[in-house]
């Protein structure tokens, strides 16, 4: 159920299942959701958000990087990295691949590189950027995962 506003037309049963209180927030009644589902957990999801939120407004604070800017080193890592068994191989990436995988232009993806750089995070060769310390990548990486609150 997608959230409306307290002006929207609404039919008898969608109105007689949700309750818009004086400040204009709304509350879902639990019979909102179709008995053949169970009610989605919104408290589980609003805390694996808060999560990624923190690990956002960390990286921020750590290393300066905006969430394009850290969105790019993860897709940098991401597209960089492949392993088999014991080994694990480290090759460019272009801001063409980038640029397809976050769906963003390449231009956008240069310009940010360009502070990826700066933070001493990536560097550029002939063949395209290449992470300059791969524990450095799975330690950022490995922030938006953590169990911690």
């Amino acid at each position: 159920m997608f959230p409306i506003s307290p002006t929207s037309t609404l039919s008898h049963n969608t109105a007689a299942n949700i309750l818009i209180n004086n400040t204009h927030a709304m509350t879902y009644l639990s019979d909102s959701f179709p008995t053949s589902k169970t009610a989605p957990d919104f408290s589980a999801l609003s805390f694996q958000v808060a999560k990624l939120l923190r690990a956002f407004g960390n990286i921020r604070r750590r290393r300066s990087l905006s969430a394009d800017e850290y969105l790019i080193f993860l897709a940098i890592g991401q597209l960089s990295l492949a392993s088999s068994k014991a080994i694990l191989t480290v090759k460019p990436t272009t801001y063409h691949d980038i640029s397809v995988a976050l769906k963003i232009p390449k231009e956008t993806v240069r310009r940010k590189v360009a502070r990826l750089v700066d933070n001493d995070l990536v560097y550029i060769t002939p063949q395209g950027v290449m992470l300059k310390n791969v524990d450095e990548w799975y330690t950022l990486s490995s922030a938006l995962f953590k169990q911690t609150i």
